[in-house]
């Protein structure tokens, strides 16, 4: 059997998830990007919410060039917003790959792989954006 041991409230739909370190980086539906510390996975926390003002946050990526961690985030009409993580807990927006609908979003060497509901599969790298 299963057994719920916590839960944590996003202010969102929780879209997607991703895990790095103790943190869980989250599609958040139009909240945009939730960040929950799940160092002690009994007491999860929120500790970051964005605020995209517009978009539908449906996917989340994280991938590394030279050295530095960024996050793609799939959010809709408004395409790829894209942070970086040189402090994970607060998320620094430093970008946006706009594209008719982008619904997920995944990492793969040094490419972030995009779908998108009329462009189909979208690659960019960090030049792009």
């Amino acid at each position: 059997s299963v057994t719920v041991l916590s839960r944590c409230y996003t202010f969102g739909d929780a879209n997607r998830l991703i895990l790095d370190n103790n943190l869980l980086y989250v599609a958040n539906g139009i909240q945009g990007l939730a960040v929950v510390d799940i160092s002690n996975p009994l007491e999860p926390r929120l500790i970051f919410n964005s605020d995209i003002q517009s978009g539908d946050a449906q996917g989340v990526a994280i991938g590394t060039f030279d050295g530095h961690k960024y996050l793609a985030l799939a959010v809709g009409s408004e395409g790829i917003l894209f942070y970086e993580l040189s402090t994970p807990y607060a998320p620094a927006l430093v970008g946006q790959l706009e594209t008719p609908y982008a619904y997920n979003v995944r990492f793969y060497d040094r490419w972030f792989l995009i779908c998108d509901r009329d462009w189909g599969i979208v690659f960019a790298t960090k030049s792009t954006y």
